[in-house]
Protein backbone atom coordinates (compact mmCIF):
# COMPACT_ATOMS: atom_id res chain seq x y z
CA UNK A 1 0.00 0.00 0.00
CA UNK A 2 1.29 3.62 -0.88
CA UNK A 3 0.54 6.84 -0.04
CA UNK A 4 -0.55 9.60 -2.63
CA UNK A 5 -1.17 12.93 -1.39
CA UNK A 6 -2.64 15.63 -4.31
CA UNK A 7 -1.89 18.88 -4.36
CA UNK A 8 -3.88 21.65 -6.04
CA UNK A 9 -5.53 25.11 -5.94
CA UNK A 10 -8.10 23.91 -8.25
CA UNK A 11 -10.57 21.08 -7.07
CA UNK A 12 -11.53 19.77 -9.79
CA UNK A 13 -8.10 18.48 -10.76
CA UNK A 14 -7.44 16.85 -7.33
CA UNK A 15 -10.57 15.22 -7.92
CA UNK A 16 -9.98 14.16 -11.21
CA UNK A 17 -6.84 12.43 -10.22
CA UNK A 18 -8.56 10.88 -7.10
CA UNK A 19 -11.03 9.74 -9.06
CA UNK A 20 -7.96 7.66 -11.82
CA UNK A 21 -6.20 6.48 -8.58
CA UNK A 22 -9.00 5.21 -6.40
CA UNK A 23 -9.77 2.97 -9.47
CA UNK A 24 -7.04 1.19 -9.29
CA UNK A 25 -6.56 -2.00 -7.93
CA UNK A 26 -2.95 -3.33 -7.68
CA UNK A 27 -1.25 -1.98 -5.69
CA UNK A 28 -3.38 -0.53 -3.66
CA UNK A 29 -3.17 3.44 -3.17
CA UNK A 30 -4.19 5.12 0.24
CA UNK A 31 -5.35 8.94 -1.70
CA UNK A 32 -4.86 12.07 0.29
CA UNK A 33 -6.08 15.30 -0.88
CA UNK A 34 -4.75 19.01 -0.64
CA UNK A 35 -6.16 22.12 -1.86
CA UNK A 36 -3.46 24.50 -0.48
CA UNK A 37 0.74 23.66 0.28
CA UNK A 38 -0.49 24.86 3.72
CA UNK A 39 -2.72 21.68 3.97
CA UNK A 40 -0.40 19.33 2.28
CA UNK A 41 2.05 20.17 4.69
CA UNK A 42 -0.39 19.56 7.48
CA UNK A 43 -1.15 15.96 5.82
CA UNK A 44 2.75 15.54 6.20
CA UNK A 45 2.81 16.23 9.70
CA UNK A 46 0.00 12.99 10.41
CA UNK A 47 1.76 10.47 8.75
CA UNK A 48 4.19 9.52 5.71
CA UNK A 49 3.29 10.25 2.30
CA UNK A 50 5.17 7.90 -0.82
CA UNK A 51 4.01 9.73 -3.67
CA UNK A 52 3.36 13.75 -4.01
CA UNK A 53 2.05 15.18 -6.75
CA UNK A 54 1.75 19.00 -6.63
CA UNK A 55 0.60 21.71 -8.98
CA UNK A 56 3.63 24.44 -9.47
CA UNK A 57 1.44 27.37 -9.63
CA UNK A 58 -0.48 27.97 -6.39
CA UNK A 59 -1.06 30.95 -4.15
CA UNK A 60 1.33 31.40 -1.02
CA UNK A 61 4.20 28.42 -1.20
CA UNK A 62 4.42 27.13 -4.99
CA UNK A 63 5.25 23.85 -5.63
CA UNK A 64 8.74 24.70 -6.18
CA UNK A 65 9.27 25.89 -2.83
CA UNK A 66 6.63 22.75 -1.30
CA UNK A 67 8.63 20.37 -3.31
CA UNK A 68 12.03 22.11 -1.33
CA UNK A 69 10.31 21.29 2.23
CA UNK A 70 9.39 17.87 0.81
CA UNK A 71 13.18 17.00 0.45
CA UNK A 72 14.04 18.53 3.49
CA UNK A 73 11.40 16.77 5.93
CA UNK A 74 10.54 13.07 3.89
CA UNK A 75 13.79 13.02 1.62
CA UNK A 76 12.30 9.14 0.73
CA UNK A 77 9.21 10.52 -0.73
CA UNK A 78 8.63 10.46 -4.83
CA UNK A 79 7.69 13.92 -6.44
CA UNK A 80 5.70 14.73 -9.28
CA UNK A 81 4.69 18.41 -10.41
CA UNK A 82 1.82 18.75 -12.12
CA UNK A 83 1.07 22.02 -14.49
CA UNK A 84 -1.04 23.90 -17.21
CA UNK A 85 2.24 25.64 -18.32
CA UNK A 86 4.93 24.08 -20.35
CA UNK A 87 7.22 27.06 -20.47
CA UNK A 88 11.32 25.19 -20.31
CA UNK A 89 12.20 27.52 -17.32
CA UNK A 90 9.49 25.57 -14.74
CA UNK A 91 10.40 21.99 -16.45
CA UNK A 92 14.46 23.32 -15.74
CA UNK A 93 13.62 25.10 -11.82
CA UNK A 94 11.97 21.15 -11.20
CA UNK A 95 14.84 19.22 -12.27
CA UNK A 96 16.75 21.71 -10.32
CA UNK A 97 14.48 20.61 -7.03
CA UNK A 98 15.16 17.33 -7.94
CA UNK A 99 11.52 16.19 -8.46
CA UNK A 100 10.82 12.44 -10.07
CA UNK A 101 8.83 13.22 -12.43
CA UNK A 102 6.94 16.23 -14.26
CA UNK A 103 3.41 16.26 -16.38
CA UNK A 104 1.45 18.52 -17.67
CA UNK A 105 -2.77 18.90 -17.09
CA UNK A 106 -3.63 18.51 -20.80
CA UNK A 107 -1.94 15.28 -20.34
CA UNK A 108 -4.33 12.16 -21.03
CA UNK A 109 -5.40 9.78 -18.17
CA UNK A 110 -3.39 7.28 -19.61
CA UNK A 111 -0.44 9.10 -19.54
CA UNK A 112 -0.88 10.43 -15.72
CA UNK A 113 -1.60 6.67 -14.64
CA UNK A 114 2.01 5.88 -16.80
CA UNK A 115 3.68 8.18 -14.74
CA UNK A 116 2.07 7.33 -11.39
CA UNK A 117 2.89 3.64 -11.98
CA UNK A 118 6.69 4.23 -13.13
CA UNK A 119 6.92 6.14 -9.97
CA UNK A 120 5.60 3.15 -7.87
CA UNK A 121 8.03 0.62 -9.78
CA UNK A 122 10.90 2.55 -9.02
CA UNK A 123 9.58 2.36 -5.02
CA UNK A 124 9.40 -1.33 -5.34
CA UNK A 125 12.62 -1.42 -6.38
CA UNK A 126 13.98 1.15 -3.80
CA UNK A 127 12.45 -1.07 -0.79
CA UNK A 128 13.71 -4.38 -2.78
CA UNK A 129 17.68 -4.14 -0.98
CA UNK A 130 19.16 -7.65 -1.95
CA UNK A 131 20.93 -6.14 -4.52
CA UNK A 132 23.40 -3.75 -2.88
CA UNK A 133 23.23 -4.79 0.64
CA UNK A 134 26.66 -6.17 0.67
CA UNK A 135 27.44 -1.90 0.22
CA UNK A 136 25.65 -0.54 2.31
CA UNK A 137 27.52 0.65 5.31
CA UNK A 138 26.18 0.13 9.04
CA UNK A 139 27.31 2.99 11.24
CA UNK A 140 29.52 5.59 11.81
CA UNK A 141 32.37 6.19 14.60
CA UNK A 142 33.39 3.72 16.56
CA UNK A 143 30.35 0.72 16.08
CA UNK A 144 31.84 -2.53 17.71
CA UNK A 145 33.03 -0.71 20.81
CA UNK A 146 29.68 1.35 21.63
CA UNK A 147 28.06 -2.27 20.98
CA UNK A 148 29.80 -4.01 23.44
CA UNK A 149 29.60 -0.98 26.29
CA UNK A 150 25.84 -0.45 25.73
CA UNK A 151 25.66 -4.65 25.18
CA UNK A 152 27.07 -4.46 29.53
CA UNK A 153 24.99 -1.89 30.26
CA UNK A 154 21.87 -4.00 29.15
CA UNK A 155 22.93 -7.01 30.76
CA UNK A 156 23.08 -4.72 33.65
CA UNK A 157 26.36 -3.38 34.08
CA UNK A 158 27.06 -0.38 35.82
CA UNK A 159 30.24 2.17 37.62
CA UNK A 160 31.77 5.48 37.12
CA UNK A 161 34.27 3.05 33.69
CA UNK A 162 31.22 2.33 32.22
CA UNK A 163 29.63 5.44 31.91
CA UNK A 164 33.07 7.23 31.27
CA UNK A 165 34.11 4.56 28.64
CA UNK A 166 30.36 5.54 26.96
CA UNK A 167 31.13 9.33 27.31
CA UNK A 168 34.37 8.99 25.66
CA UNK A 169 32.58 6.83 22.39
CA UNK A 170 30.11 10.25 22.17
CA UNK A 171 27.46 8.73 24.22
CA UNK A 172 27.01 11.12 27.67
CA UNK A 173 25.44 9.95 30.77
CA UNK A 174 24.23 13.43 31.98
CA UNK A 175 20.78 14.79 31.95
CA UNK A 176 20.76 17.16 29.02
CA UNK A 177 18.15 18.57 26.51
CA UNK A 178 17.52 16.72 22.72
CA UNK A 179 20.20 19.03 21.44
CA UNK A 180 22.95 17.67 24.00
CA UNK A 181 22.20 13.93 24.20
CA UNK A 182 19.73 13.16 22.18
CA UNK A 183 19.23 9.38 22.15
CA UNK A 184 15.64 7.50 21.17
CA UNK A 185 15.17 4.07 22.09
CA UNK A 186 13.61 1.64 19.11
CA UNK A 187 13.10 -2.01 19.52
CA UNK A 188 11.89 -4.28 16.83
CA UNK A 189 10.62 -8.15 16.72
CA UNK A 190 11.31 -10.42 14.66
CA UNK A 191 8.97 -13.07 15.91
CA UNK A 192 9.54 -16.85 16.46
CA UNK A 193 12.78 -17.90 14.95
CA UNK A 194 13.59 -21.59 14.35
CA UNK A 195 16.92 -21.29 12.20
CA UNK A 196 19.55 -19.73 14.28
CA UNK A 197 21.81 -19.23 11.11
CA UNK A 198 19.23 -17.77 8.75
CA UNK A 199 18.02 -15.36 12.05
CA UNK A 200 21.66 -14.13 12.10
CA UNK A 201 22.33 -13.45 8.72
CA UNK A 202 18.54 -11.73 8.67
CA UNK A 203 19.82 -9.78 11.94
CA UNK A 204 22.69 -8.31 10.02
CA UNK A 205 20.49 -7.29 6.63
CA UNK A 206 17.96 -5.43 8.69
CA UNK A 207 20.80 -3.78 10.36
CA UNK A 208 21.68 -2.47 7.24
CA UNK A 209 18.40 -1.56 5.88
CA UNK A 210 17.48 -0.19 9.43
CA UNK A 211 20.43 2.58 8.60
CA UNK A 212 19.94 3.21 4.76
CA UNK A 213 16.17 3.90 5.64
CA UNK A 214 16.69 5.91 8.90
CA UNK A 215 20.20 7.47 7.35
CA UNK A 216 18.77 11.52 6.58
CA UNK A 217 18.48 11.74 10.22
CA UNK A 218 19.98 9.25 12.34
CA UNK A 219 22.51 6.99 13.25
CA UNK A 220 21.42 3.45 14.18
CA UNK A 221 23.91 2.19 16.93
CA UNK A 222 23.03 -1.47 17.33
CA UNK A 223 22.90 -3.23 20.71
CA UNK A 224 22.93 -6.59 21.43
CA UNK A 225 19.01 -7.65 22.88
CA UNK A 226 17.80 -11.28 23.41
CA UNK A 227 17.29 -13.60 20.66
CA UNK A 228 14.41 -12.68 18.13
CA UNK A 229 14.56 -9.09 19.21
CA UNK A 230 16.78 -6.10 17.58
CA UNK A 231 17.80 -3.03 19.69
CA UNK A 232 18.96 0.47 18.51
CA UNK A 233 19.48 3.63 19.93
CA UNK A 234 18.75 6.25 17.29
CA UNK A 235 21.47 9.10 17.58
CA UNK A 236 20.21 12.45 15.09
CA UNK A 237 22.39 13.64 13.22
CA UNK A 238 21.12 16.56 11.89
CA UNK A 239 22.68 19.89 11.51
CA UNK A 240 19.15 21.62 11.04
CA UNK A 241 16.05 20.28 13.07
CA UNK A 242 13.49 18.87 10.33
CA UNK A 243 10.04 20.62 10.75
CA UNK A 244 7.91 17.50 10.83
CA UNK A 245 6.67 16.08 13.99
CA UNK A 246 9.28 13.59 15.08
CA UNK A 247 6.57 10.75 15.98
CA UNK A 248 5.45 10.79 12.82
CA UNK A 249 9.25 11.13 11.11
CA UNK A 250 10.38 8.07 12.93
CA UNK A 251 7.06 5.96 12.32
CA UNK A 252 6.93 7.26 8.42
CA UNK A 253 10.66 6.01 8.33
CA UNK A 254 9.83 2.33 9.94
CA UNK A 255 6.98 2.17 7.41
CA UNK A 256 9.91 2.04 4.92
CA UNK A 257 11.77 -0.14 6.88
CA UNK A 258 9.32 -2.41 6.97
CA UNK A 259 8.21 -2.28 3.33
CA UNK A 260 12.09 -2.69 2.35
CA UNK A 261 12.37 -5.99 5.40
CA UNK A 262 9.24 -7.35 3.58
CA UNK A 263 10.68 -6.86 -0.39
CA UNK A 264 14.17 -8.44 0.91
CA UNK A 265 13.53 -10.87 3.21
CA UNK A 266 9.78 -11.56 3.08
CA UNK A 267 9.55 -10.95 6.50
CA UNK A 268 7.33 -8.23 8.44
CA UNK A 269 9.16 -6.57 11.35
CA UNK A 270 7.02 -5.22 14.64
CA UNK A 271 8.40 -1.92 16.45
CA UNK A 272 8.27 -0.31 19.76
CA UNK A 273 9.69 3.16 19.96
CA UNK A 274 10.69 5.49 22.91
CA UNK A 275 9.14 8.73 21.86
CA UNK A 276 11.46 10.58 24.13
CA UNK A 277 15.09 10.76 25.54
CA UNK A 278 16.46 7.69 27.19
CA UNK A 279 18.87 8.55 29.85
CA UNK A 280 21.87 5.45 29.12
CA UNK A 281 21.66 4.72 33.04
CA UNK A 282 18.09 3.62 32.27
CA UNK A 283 18.57 2.03 28.79
CA UNK A 284 17.88 -1.60 31.02
CA UNK A 285 14.84 -0.58 32.45
CA UNK A 286 13.36 0.85 29.55
CA UNK A 287 14.27 -1.96 27.21
CA UNK A 288 12.23 -4.25 29.73
CA UNK A 289 9.41 -2.10 29.53
CA UNK A 290 9.40 -1.50 25.57
CA UNK A 291 9.26 -5.78 25.57
CA UNK A 292 6.18 -5.87 27.68
CA UNK A 293 5.10 -3.51 24.81
CA UNK A 294 5.59 -6.00 22.39
CA UNK A 295 4.47 -9.03 24.73
CA UNK A 296 1.55 -11.54 23.98
CA UNK A 297 1.27 -9.13 20.06
CA UNK A 298 1.27 -11.61 17.11
CA UNK A 299 4.58 -9.56 16.42
CA UNK A 300 5.95 -12.19 14.05
CA UNK A 301 3.82 -10.99 10.39
CA UNK A 302 2.13 -8.36 11.83
CA UNK A 303 4.04 -5.13 10.81
CA UNK A 304 2.65 -3.26 13.98
CA UNK A 305 4.52 0.04 14.72
CA UNK A 306 4.12 0.89 18.60
CA UNK A 307 4.53 4.56 20.42
CA UNK A 308 5.27 4.16 23.52
CA UNK A 309 3.53 7.29 24.21
CA UNK A 310 4.47 7.79 28.28
CA UNK A 311 8.09 7.22 29.43
CA UNK A 312 8.73 5.99 32.73
CA UNK A 313 9.77 8.60 34.65
CA UNK A 314 7.90 11.34 33.04
CA UNK A 315 5.64 12.52 35.83
CA UNK A 316 2.09 13.71 34.91
CA UNK A 317 -0.09 15.46 37.32
CA UNK A 318 -2.86 12.91 38.59
CA UNK A 319 -5.63 15.36 37.70
CA UNK A 320 -4.98 16.07 33.72
CA UNK A 321 -6.42 12.36 33.55
CA UNK A 322 -9.94 12.10 33.49
CA UNK A 323 -10.99 9.08 35.11
CA UNK A 324 -14.37 8.53 32.55
CA UNK A 325 -11.95 8.62 30.12
CA UNK A 326 -9.78 6.11 31.16
CA UNK A 327 -12.28 4.00 32.06
CA UNK A 328 -13.80 4.62 28.87
CA UNK A 329 -10.25 3.47 27.00
CA UNK A 330 -10.43 0.31 29.00
CA UNK A 331 -14.02 -0.57 28.15
CA UNK A 332 -13.64 0.51 24.62
CA UNK A 333 -10.11 -2.17 24.26
CA UNK A 334 -12.05 -5.14 26.47
CA UNK A 335 -14.91 -5.16 24.27
CA UNK A 336 -12.97 -4.51 20.75
CA UNK A 337 -10.53 -7.37 21.50
CA UNK A 338 -7.46 -4.64 21.07
CA UNK A 339 -4.47 -5.89 23.51
CA UNK A 340 -1.74 -3.76 22.43
CA UNK A 341 -4.38 -0.56 23.30
CA UNK A 342 -5.58 -2.61 26.56
CA UNK A 343 -2.00 -2.60 27.60
CA UNK A 344 -1.24 1.05 26.97
CA UNK A 345 -4.49 2.24 28.95
CA UNK A 346 -3.48 -0.56 32.01
CA UNK A 347 0.39 1.05 31.69
CA UNK A 348 -1.90 4.78 32.19
CA UNK A 349 -3.75 3.60 35.14
CA UNK A 350 -1.14 2.15 36.32
CA UNK A 351 1.31 4.86 36.44
CA UNK A 352 -1.74 6.91 37.74
CA UNK A 353 -2.19 5.25 40.25
CA UNK A 354 0.86 4.82 41.87
CA UNK A 355 1.31 8.25 41.55
CA UNK A 356 -0.98 8.68 44.70
CA UNK A 357 0.41 6.12 46.66
CA UNK A 358 -2.34 5.02 49.13
CA UNK A 359 -6.38 4.87 48.39
CA UNK A 360 -7.05 7.11 51.34
CA UNK A 361 -7.67 10.11 48.78
CA UNK A 362 -10.53 10.15 47.09
CA UNK A 363 -9.14 10.11 43.75
CA UNK A 364 -7.23 7.31 43.54
CA UNK A 365 -10.41 5.27 44.66
CA UNK A 366 -12.50 6.89 42.25
CA UNK A 367 -9.82 5.88 39.27
CA UNK A 368 -9.75 2.48 41.13
CA UNK A 369 -13.96 1.97 41.04
CA UNK A 370 -14.26 3.43 37.27
CA UNK A 371 -11.62 0.90 36.01
CA UNK A 372 -13.18 -1.84 38.18
CA UNK A 373 -16.52 -1.06 37.01
CA UNK A 374 -15.85 -1.82 33.28
CA UNK A 375 -13.63 -4.89 34.33
CA UNK A 376 -16.49 -6.83 36.49
CA UNK A 377 -18.99 -5.81 33.89
CA UNK A 378 -16.38 -7.36 31.24
CA UNK A 379 -16.00 -10.03 33.35
CA UNK A 380 -19.90 -11.20 34.02
CA UNK A 381 -20.26 -10.45 30.34
CA UNK A 382 -18.41 -13.17 28.98
CA UNK A 383 -18.92 -15.32 32.12
CA UNK A 384 -15.12 -15.23 33.26
CA UNK A 385 -15.79 -15.03 37.04
CA UNK A 386 -13.94 -18.22 38.72
CA UNK A 387 -12.25 -18.90 35.30
CA UNK A 388 -9.00 -17.10 35.67
CA UNK A 389 -8.01 -18.20 39.33
CA UNK A 390 -9.34 -18.91 42.56
CA UNK A 391 -8.42 -14.77 43.31
CA UNK A 392 -10.40 -13.31 40.31
CA UNK A 393 -14.26 -12.42 42.38
CA UNK A 394 -16.08 -9.30 42.48
CA UNK A 395 -15.34 -9.16 46.66
CA UNK A 396 -11.44 -9.05 45.47
CA UNK A 397 -11.70 -6.52 42.79
CA UNK A 398 -14.16 -4.25 44.84
CA UNK A 399 -12.09 -4.57 48.03
CA UNK A 400 -8.47 -2.63 47.16
CA UNK A 401 -8.21 -2.19 51.20
CA UNK A 402 -8.16 -6.21 51.07
CA UNK A 403 -4.88 -6.40 49.66
CA UNK A 404 -1.67 -6.00 51.51
CA UNK A 405 -0.55 -2.71 50.12
CA UNK A 406 -2.12 -0.31 47.65
CA UNK A 407 0.54 -1.05 44.73
CA UNK A 408 -0.87 -5.17 44.97
CA UNK A 409 -4.29 -3.70 45.03
CA UNK A 410 -3.79 -1.43 41.00
CA UNK A 411 -1.94 -4.30 40.30
CA UNK A 412 -4.07 -6.78 40.45
CA UNK A 413 -7.11 -4.78 38.67
CA UNK A 414 -4.58 -4.56 35.71
CA UNK A 415 -2.84 -8.12 36.06
CA UNK A 416 -6.79 -9.45 36.29
CA UNK A 417 -8.06 -6.93 32.93
CA UNK A 418 -5.42 -8.20 31.09
CA UNK A 419 -6.04 -11.56 31.61
CA UNK A 420 -9.69 -11.86 30.89
CA UNK A 421 -8.84 -9.90 27.71
CA UNK A 422 -5.86 -12.85 26.60
CA UNK A 423 -8.92 -15.34 27.72
CA UNK A 424 -11.40 -14.38 25.48
CA UNK A 425 -8.31 -14.09 22.46
CA UNK A 426 -7.43 -18.08 23.13
CA UNK A 427 -10.92 -18.97 23.16
CA UNK A 428 -12.39 -16.76 20.32
CA UNK A 429 -9.24 -16.11 17.49
CA UNK A 430 -6.88 -12.93 17.16
CA UNK A 431 -8.44 -9.54 17.88
CA UNK A 432 -7.92 -8.61 14.12
CA UNK A 433 -11.70 -9.18 13.32
CA UNK A 434 -12.58 -6.72 16.53
CA UNK A 435 -10.41 -4.29 14.74
CA UNK A 436 -12.13 -4.34 11.84
CA UNK A 437 -15.30 -3.92 12.78
CA UNK A 438 -14.00 -1.12 15.24
CA UNK A 439 -13.14 0.37 11.50
CA UNK A 440 -16.57 -0.09 10.15
CA UNK A 441 -18.27 1.33 13.00
CA UNK A 442 -16.36 4.56 13.14
CA UNK A 443 -16.44 4.69 8.86
CA UNK A 444 -20.34 4.44 9.18
CA UNK A 445 -21.01 7.17 11.62
CA UNK A 446 -18.27 9.69 9.89
CA UNK A 447 -18.96 9.11 5.93
CA UNK A 448 -19.25 12.63 5.58
CA UNK A 449 -16.21 13.67 7.48
CA UNK A 450 -12.77 12.21 7.47
CA UNK A 451 -12.57 9.08 6.81
CA UNK A 452 -9.05 8.73 5.41
CA UNK A 453 -6.51 5.53 6.29
CA UNK A 454 -4.31 8.52 8.00
CA UNK A 455 -7.87 9.38 10.13
CA UNK A 456 -8.35 5.72 10.93
CA UNK A 457 -4.88 5.14 11.94
CA UNK A 458 -5.30 7.45 14.58
CA UNK A 459 -8.78 6.79 15.50
CA UNK A 460 -7.37 2.68 16.07
CA UNK A 461 -4.07 3.58 16.91
CA UNK A 462 -2.78 1.17 14.63
CA UNK A 463 -0.13 1.93 11.94
CA UNK A 464 -1.68 2.70 8.56
CA UNK A 465 0.17 0.25 6.55
CA UNK A 466 -0.97 -2.66 9.49
CA UNK A 467 -4.32 -1.32 9.07
CA UNK A 468 -4.41 -1.17 5.57
CA UNK A 469 -3.17 -4.79 5.34
CA UNK A 470 -4.97 -6.70 7.62
CA UNK A 471 -8.03 -5.04 6.91
CA UNK A 472 -7.92 -6.44 3.61
CA UNK A 473 -6.82 -9.90 5.04
CA UNK A 474 -9.91 -10.49 7.31
CA UNK A 475 -12.92 -8.70 4.88
CA UNK A 476 -11.58 -10.14 1.41
CA UNK A 477 -11.75 -6.31 0.21
CA UNK A 478 -10.47 -3.19 -0.03
CA UNK A 479 -10.85 0.02 2.36
CA UNK A 480 -11.46 2.08 0.00
CA UNK A 481 -14.47 -0.84 -1.84
CA UNK A 482 -16.31 -0.86 1.71
CA UNK A 483 -16.00 3.17 2.07
CA UNK A 484 -17.34 3.68 -1.73
CA UNK A 485 -20.11 0.95 -1.13
CA UNK A 486 -21.45 3.01 2.24
CA UNK A 487 -21.15 6.08 0.33
CA UNK A 488 -22.99 4.89 -2.49
CA UNK A 489 -25.86 3.58 -0.27
CA UNK A 490 -26.04 6.60 1.39
CA UNK A 491 -26.43 8.43 -1.84
CA UNK A 492 -28.95 6.13 -2.83
CA UNK A 493 -30.84 7.08 0.26
CA UNK A 494 -30.60 11.01 -0.11
CA UNK A 495 -31.45 10.57 -3.76
CA UNK A 496 -35.05 9.23 -2.69
CA UNK A 497 -35.40 13.15 -0.69
CA UNK A 498 -37.50 14.69 -3.78
CA UNK A 499 -36.48 18.02 -1.39
CA UNK A 500 -32.53 17.56 -2.10
CA UNK A 501 -30.96 18.41 -5.10
CA UNK A 502 -28.00 16.73 -6.79
CA UNK A 503 -25.67 19.51 -5.82
CA UNK A 504 -26.61 19.04 -2.28
CA UNK A 505 -25.99 15.21 -2.08
CA UNK A 506 -22.62 15.81 -3.50
CA UNK A 507 -21.92 18.26 -0.90
CA UNK A 508 -23.61 16.43 2.19
CA UNK A 509 -21.42 13.98 1.30
CA UNK A 510 -18.12 16.09 1.18
CA UNK A 511 -17.26 15.64 -2.17
CA UNK A 512 -15.43 19.04 -3.26
CA UNK A 513 -16.35 19.21 -7.00
CA UNK A 514 -19.62 18.21 -9.17
CA UNK A 515 -17.50 16.55 -11.53
CA UNK A 516 -15.91 13.83 -9.12
CA UNK A 517 -19.09 13.37 -7.57
CA UNK A 518 -20.56 12.98 -11.26
CA UNK A 519 -17.54 10.56 -11.90
CA UNK A 520 -17.94 8.32 -8.71
CA UNK A 521 -21.57 8.01 -8.67
CA UNK A 522 -20.83 6.52 -12.42
CA UNK A 523 -18.11 4.37 -11.59
CA UNK A 524 -19.98 2.92 -8.93
CA UNK A 525 -23.63 2.51 -11.27
CA UNK A 526 -22.69 3.33 -14.64
CA UNK A 527 -24.86 6.06 -14.62
CA UNK A 528 -24.98 9.72 -14.16
CA UNK A 529 -26.26 11.31 -10.90
CA UNK A 530 -29.24 12.18 -12.85
CA UNK A 531 -30.41 9.25 -14.52
CA UNK A 532 -29.60 7.16 -11.16
CA UNK A 533 -32.15 8.96 -9.61
CA UNK A 534 -34.39 8.69 -12.05
CA UNK A 535 -33.78 4.77 -11.86
CA UNK A 536 -34.99 4.55 -8.39
CA UNK A 537 -38.23 5.86 -9.62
Amino acid sequence: MYRVLLVDDEPYVVEWIAGLLELETEPELDVCRAYTAAQAIQWMDRAKVDIVISDIRMPGMDGLELSRFIRANWPLSKLILLTAYAEFDYAYSAMKTQVDGYLLKSEKDERILEEIHRVIAQLDSQHDLRPVLPTLGTTVGSPEVRGELLARLLQGGSGEELMRQLAQEGLPQKDATPEEAPFYLLLGSTGPQDNAAAYLQQKAGLRQILQYCMNPYFECQPVEADYGYLLWLLIPNWNERPTAAWPVLIEGFLETVQQASFQTFGSRLSFVYRAGIVPLAELRRVYWEMRQRLAGQDTGDSGLILWDRAPAGDTVPPETYSCADMAQQVHRCLYDGDRQGLRAALEQVWQVLGQYGNPDEAAALQLYFAVATQVAGFLGQKTLWGRLGEDARPEVLFRPAAQSSWAQAAEYLCRTAASAAQLVVDEEGRPSANIVAHIRQYIDGNLTDDVSLVKLSEVTGYNPSYLSRVYREISGETLNSYISRKKMALIRTLMQDERLSILDISRRLGFESRTYFNRFVKRNTGLSPSKYRESLG
